[in-house]
C-alpha cells in the first residue's frame, strides 16, 4: 500500500482522490507520506547544498549570469537567498537620486515645526508646547476640512497647507481628544476652541 500512495501522490493526486482509489484513511495517507517527504526532503537540502557549493566555486559576476545560468534550477527562494548572500541591491543608495529616508524624516519635522509657528507655536487652549510631536491640528469645521494636513505636510505646497491651517486651531494631544469626546457627546461649547 506505501508504494501506492507513493506513486499516486507523484503523480499529483489529492489526499481525497488516493483515500477514494485505494479506500484508505487519510491518517494512513499522511503517515507514509510523512517519512516519503522526510526523505525527499533531505535529499532536496542535500543536492542544494552541493548546489550552493557548486555555485560559490563558479560564482558568475552579475545577478543577470546568475540567472541564465541557474533561474531554471532553482526556486524562487534559493534564488533570493543567493541574490541576498552574493549580489549587492543596484538600488540602495548607488542609483542616481536615491535620497535617504532620514532626508524625509528632517524635511517633514522641519515643515511641522513651520506649521505650528505659523498657528502660535503652543495649543490653545492650555498653552502646552514642550513636545512637537503632541501638538496636533484641529479643523473647527469638519465639513470645510479638504485635507488632513499632518499627513499632507510631506506633499502640499505650503499655500496649500496655510490656507488648511487656517480652518484649524492648534492643540495638545490631550485637549483634542477632550474635543472629540465633547463633540461626540454633543455639547461642544464655542468657549472651549
Amino acid at each position: 500500500m506505501k508504494l501506492e500512495i507513493i506513486k499516486l501522490y507523484n503523480m499529483g493526486f489529492t489526499y481525497s482522490r488516493i483515500k477514494k482509489e485505494l479506500g484508505c484513511s487519510k491518517g494512513t495517507i499522511s503517515y507514509h507520506l510523512s517519512k516519503f517527504k522526510k526523505n525527499e526532503k533531505l535529499i532536496k537540502e542535500q543536492l542544494m547544498e552541493e548546489l550552493i557549493e557548486h555555485i560559490k566555486l563558479n560564482l558568475p559576476k552579475t545577478r543577470s549570469e546568475f540567472d541564465s545560468l541557474y533561474g531554471e534550477k532553482l526556486t524562487h527562494k534559493e534564488r533570493k537567498f543567493f541574490y541576498d548572500s552574493f549580489y549587492k541591491k543596484e538600488y540602495k543608495g548607488t542609483r542616481k537620486g536615491y535620497v535617504p529616508k532620514e532626508y524625509y524624516r528632517k524635511k517633514r519635522l522641519e515643515m511641522k515645526q513651520e506649521c505650528v509657528n505659523y498657528k502660535g507655536g503652543q495649543c490653545e487652549i492650555c498653552g502646552y508646547k514642550k513636545s512637537l510631536s503632541a501638538l496636533q491640528f484641529h479643523h473647527i469645521d469638519p465639513e470645510k476640512k479638504d485635507f488632513e494636513v499632518g499627513g499632507a505636510i510631506s506633499y502640499k505646497k505650503r499655500p496649500l497647507i496655510w490656507a488648511e491651517l487656517d480652518k484649524c486651531i492648534l492643540v495638545c494631544a490631550n485637549c483634542h481628544a477632550e474635543i472629540h469626546e465633547k463633540q461626540r457627546e454633543g455639547s461642544l461649547t464655542t468657549d472651549l476652541i
